[in-house]
C-alpha cells in the first residue's frame, strides 16, 4: 500500500516538473503541443495504467481453505477437525492472468487514443492560428488595393467612360472587407485566448515559417516515412476486447472442466478410543453438469462474435479513411503545384514590377495587376491550410501521431517533443 502511494506521489512529481520545463527552452509550437501529455484525459488514463501496473491478477493456486469442526454424538469430547483446501486449476489461471493482461494492454491503447486527440487538437489550433494571421495580412493588402480602386475611381468622375455603379460596388466592397477584417481579427484573438490557457502566457510568438511547409509534406508522401504501416490504437483497443471476451469464455469454461474439488485432511479426537485419536486424508472431484452456465457461456460466445465484428468493421473503416486521407492529401498538393505554376506562368508580380518601372501601364491595369497578384496569393494560403489540415488528419488515422518517440509532426524538421 505505502509503495504503491509512492508512486503516485513521484507519478505527480514527474507530470509537476513535466509542466514546468514546458515553458523553459521549448518554442511556442514545441509548448502548445506539450500541454498535450499534461491534460486532464491523458493524465486519467497515465493514473489508470499506473494502478493497474500495481495490481496483482495473478490467481492463486489456492481458491479457498475451510477450517471445519464436527462433534461426534453430541459429545464435545468427541471432536473431529478436518481442513479442507479448493485450488485452482491450471487453465482458469492462465485465462485469469491473459485476461488482465489484456485489460492493460487496452488501457494502454486508451492512453495512447486520448493523447492522439489532445494533439490532434493543439496541432489544429497552431494551425488555425497561423493561417488566421496569414488571411488577416492578406486582407488588409486587399484592403489597400480596394482604397486605391476608390481612390481612382473618384479622380475619374468627370469621364464620360465613368461608371457611377462601379464606384458604388468599390466602396461596398471596402466596407465588407472592413467587416471581414473585423471578423478575422475576432478569430485571432479567440486562438489567442485558447493558446494563452494552455501554455499560460499572453504574448504568442508562431509564425508562418514555423510550420511545414507543403513540399515538405510532398516529400514525405513520395518517401517512406508516412507511409510506415502503424495498427491504430483504435483498432487496437476493440482488439483487447474481442481478446478479453474470449479470455473469458476460457475462463467461465474452464470451471465446468472435470477437476478436483477439494483436497482434505481430517484429524479426530475420541478419548474412548484406545489411540484416542485418528487421521484421515480426503478429496473430492467437480463433475460439472450444464444448465445455467451453459446459457452464461453461450452469451459470452454471442460477445465474442460481436467484439471480433467491432474489430473488423473498424479496422476496415480505418483503412478507408486512411486511404481517402491519402488520396485527398495528395490531390490538394497537385492541385496546389498546378496553380503555383499558373501563377509562375502568368508572372503577375513581375509583370507589376515592369509595368510600375517603365510606366507603360495605365493606372488602371496596374490596379487589376495588384488585385489578381492579393488573389492568388489568398488562394495558395487558403490550399496551404487545407493541406496542411489534410495531412494533421492523415497522421491521425495512421496511427503515427502518438508514437514514441513523439515527434512534431507540424515542425518543417520533424523534430522530436521534449
Amino acid at each position: 500500500m505505502i509503495a504503491g502511494l509512492n508512486k503516485i506521489i513521484i507519478l505527480f512529481l514527474i507530470l509537476s516538473s513535466f509542466e514546468e520545463v514546458l515553458s523553459q527552452g521549448q518554442s511556442d509550437i514545441d509548448k502548445i503541443l506539450g500541454t498535450a501529455f499534461v491534460s486532464n484525459s491523458v493524465k486519467f488514463n497515465l493514473e489508470k495504467i499506473d494502478q493497474l501496473s500495481n495490481l496483482d491478477y495473478n490467481v492463486p493456486l489456492i481458491e479457498k481453505v475451510e477450517l471445519r469442526s464436527e462433534t461426534n454424538g453430541f459429545d464435545f469430547k468427541k471432536q473431529d477437525y478436518a481442513i479442507r483446501v479448493s485450488p485452482n486449476s491450471k487453465s482458469s489461471r492462465r485465462a485469469h492472468r491473459q485476461f488482465h493482461e489484456s485489460v492493460r494492454f487496452m488501457t494502454k491503447m486508451e492512453y495512447t487514443i486520448e493523447l492522439m486527440k489532445s494533439l490532434s487538437e493543439r496541432y489544429h489550433l497552431i494551425k488555425d492560428y497561423v493561417f488566421a494571421n496569414e488571411m488577416l495580412r492578406i486582407e488588409k493588402i486587399r484592403n489597400v488595393v480596394a482604397l486605391d480602386k476608390v481612390k481612382l475611381l473618384k479622380k475619374m468622375i468627370s469621364l464620360s467612360s465613368f461608371d457611377i455603379v462601379e464606384l458604388i460596388e468599390a466602396e461596398d466592397e471596402i466596407n465588407r472587407l472592413q467587416r471581414k477584417i473585423q471578423s478575422i481579427n475576432n478569430t485571432i484573438e479567440n486562438f489567442k485566448m485558447q493558446i494563452s490557457e494552455l501554455i499560460s502566457q499572453d504574448d504568442i510568438q508562431i509564425e508562418r515559417g514555423d510550420i511545414i511547409s507543403v513540399h515538405k509534406i510532398k516529400t514525405l508522401m513520395l518517401g517512406s516515412l508516412i507511409e510506415i504501416e502503424n495498427s491504430h490504437p483504435e483498432a487496437e483497443v476493440l482488439s483487447a476486447k474481442h481478446y478479453n471476451a474470449s479470455m473469458e469464455y476460457e475462463w467461465e469454461a474452464s470451471k465446468n472442466n472435470f477437476s478436483i474439488g477439494f483436497l482434505q485432511a481430517k484429524y479426530g479426537h475420541d478419548p474412548n478410543d484406545p489411540f484416542r485419536n485418528n487421521f484421515s486424508l480426503g478429496f473430492g472431484f467437480d463433475f460439472p453438469i450444464k444448465g445455467s452456465s451453459g446459457l452464461e457461456l453461450n452469451e459470452i460466445k454471442v460477445n465474442i462474435l460481436d467484439a471480433q465484428s467491432k474489430y473488423l468493421a473498424t479496422k476496415d473503416q480505418i483503412e478507408r479513411d486512411k486511404q481517402r486521407s491519402k488520396s485527398k492529401l495528395k490531390s490538394l498538393i497537385s492541385i496546389y503545384d498546378l496553380l503555383s505554376k499558373q501563377i509562375e506562368e502568368g508572372n503577375a508580380n513581375h509583370a507589376l514590377s515592369e509595368y510600375s518601372r517603365q510606366g507603360v501601364a495605365s493606372p488602371r491595369a496596374l490596379l487589376k495587376l495588384k488585385e489578381l497578384t492579393v488573389s492568388n496569393e489568398a488562394l495558395l494560403i487558403e490550399l496551404q491550410a487545407e493541406i496542411i489540415t489534410s495531412y494533421i488528419d492523415y497522421i491521425y488515422r495512421t496511427g503515427l501521431m502518438a508514437s514514441n518517440p513523439y515527434t512534431n509532426y507540424i515542425h518543417e524538421e520533424l523534430s522530436l517533443l521534449k
